[in-house]
């Protein structure tokens, strides 16, 4: 997967009216900031009540890739689970609220420091 053949898909994403989405894009070396913000481009205008999403190893994914898709989640959003090991967050998030409270810590410590 990359960048463009995310692009495609998102563009998708949007016009199927999903309610569950379960994406796994693990170990996509090809995959950037760039595909991870279109994604939260077209998350941002669905309404999916639950989303799982798996980017481990995605070794070109970098926190502002990843802090687009916290500021981006739809509203209606109840149930999340993602996996970002061996991306620069290193880490996974079992619900909405553990991503919710990471983004909390992210920014507190980027405006104190």
């Amino acid at each position: 997967i990359t960048d463009v053949s995310l692009q495609a898909l998102t563009a998708r994403l949007v016009q199927l009216k999903l309610k569950h989405l379960h994406l796994d894009f693990v170990g996509c070396k090809n995959l950037t900031d760039a595909g991870l913000r279109l994604l939260a481009t077209a998350l941002h205008k669905s309404n999916l009540v639950e989303l799982e999403l798996h980017f481990a190893g995605c070794v070109r994914l970098h926190s502002p890739g990843i802090s687009q898709l916290q500021e981006n989640l739809p509203s209606s959003l109840r149930s999340f689970k993602g996996s970002f090991k061996g991306t620069e967050v290193n880490r996974n998030f079992q619900n909405l609220i553990d991503f919710q409270e990471f983004k909390a810590k992210t920014l507190s410590s980027t405006f104190t420091a």
